[in-house]
């Protein structure tokens, strides 16, 4: 059996959540990073208003994120916390989690929204 223990994520001003990864940004991709935090914020502000159409909120995370300098998305995904299963539709304990390529760097963050 294994147990995850869940702390909050410690996060630069601009929420950019912090990792030893960050050191291999350029200046204009460590710019370009926060996209990933406004994605994900932007998706809980559109849950809290009771969207659930958990592709409707992805494909808003990805508008979000593609227009930032040098991304690639390698994942959006929202799932439940305790199983870590894919959800179609938003339900109590949900979270995103996404990994993102900023240039040749690959970011993973993920946030509750429920």
């Amino acid at each position: 059996p294994i147990e995850i223990i869940g702390v909050p994520t410690v996060r630069e001003a601009d929420g950019l959540a912090l990792s030893s990864r960050n050191q291999y940004l350029s200046a204009d991709e460590r710019a370009a990073a926060p996209a990933l935090y406004q994605a994900m914020l932007r998706v809980k502000e559109l849950a809290a208003g009771r969207e659930n159409s958990v592709s409707k909120l992805i494909d808003v995370a990805r508008e979000v994120v593609s227009p930032a300098k040098r991304a690639r998305i390698d994942y959006i995904t929202i799932v439940d916390a305790e199983n870590l299963e894919p959800l179609e539709n938003l339900r109590p304990n949900a979270r995103i989690a996404l990994a993102v390529f900023i240039g040749k760097t690959r970011l993973i963050d993920n946030l509750r929204l429920t």
